[in-house]
């Protein structure tokens, strides 16, 4: 028999039965059998009931969860938790990188419309498509982890190199020298995951959509930490060179700030002048 929709009265009874085992298995979640029969119809496709009996209580458990039983989150957590941990510590067994995977990947199958929760389709145990699910997870972040940090050594040398190059004005300019110092020092200043994302945006010319995918954040997070680094950099390197009495006025430092923004894509010349 194919799945499909049918009245509470009419349900097969291999259906009846598929719902008294989830109902067994989670007493402490209710869905009705209507619900559960329309959950079973979105996830067999062509398949049988008999097909997907094997799953019940797994479907079940997604149906609850679908419906947003209160308490069915928490269970599938606790249900699944050994088996998803597991899958991340294989990839990589830092406590640390395990435990924000863990967080990461249970947000991702429950949280919000696009939960991953709606894509299981009952092709196999839902223990097992968590650990496939848990494992891409867990490669996916450590990939990102592993690009970052190939960017470790020469941000301050590299940074400076691109604003100072043999082709640029301002290696003519009186103020060469104080600059590129003054802007170097900042840089090394500048905190590990500040340096990180500068050395993924300068040197490894990775995309803003890139480095929220890397940081597990929206690209307009990853945009705003960018800008934000910008404008520091450019009040840490005038304030410096205010202090030595290099005497640049606002409109040589604005001048310097242009070929820098150009040069760079730091956006140094937004930034106000004091």
């Amino acid at each position: 028999m194919i799945c499909g929709i049918v009245s509470s009265m009419a349900a097969p009874p291999v259906l009846r039965e598929m719902f008294a085992e989830g109902q067994q298995r989670w007493p402490s979640v209710h869905v009705t059998l209507e619900q559960y029969q329309g959950y079973c119809d979105s996830v067999c496709g062509e398949r049988s009931q008999e097909e997907l009996r094997p799953y019940a209580a797994d479907m079940y458990l997604c149906c609850a969860c679908v419906q947003q039983q209160p308490l069915a989150p928490g269970l599938l957590e606790r249900d699944a938790d050994d088996v998803v941990r597991n899958a991340i510590s294989k990839v990589y067994p830092d406590g640390e990188f395990v435990c924000e995977t863990i967080q990461e990947f249970w947000k991702k199958v429950l949280s919000g419309p696009t939960a991953k929760v709606f894509d299981y389709r009952a092709r196999g145990p839902l223990h097992a498509w968590l650990r496939i699910a848990a494992l891409r997870l867990a490669i996916d972040r450590r990939r990102a982890q592993q690009v970052i940090a190939t960017y470790e050594t020469g941000l301050g040398d590299l940074m400076a190199d691109q604003v100072f190059g043999p082709e640029s004005n301002l290696t003519r300019a009186r103020f060469y020298g104080p600059f590129r110092e003054a802007f170097s020092h900042t840089i090394a200043e500048l905190t590990p995951k500040e340096r990180n994302l500068l050395r993924m945006h300068v040197q490894g010319r990775c995309s803003i959509d890139q480095i929220g995918r890397a940081y597990s954040v929206h690209r307009a997070t990853a945009a705003r930490w960018l800008e934000q680094i910008k404008e520091h950099i450019l009040r840490q390197v005038r304030a410096t060179l205010k202090l030595e009495g290099h005497g640049l006025t606002d409109s040589e430092f604005q001048s310097v700030a242009r070929v820098v923004g150009g040069e760079m894509d730091l956006g140094l010349s937004a930034l106000p002048t004091d």
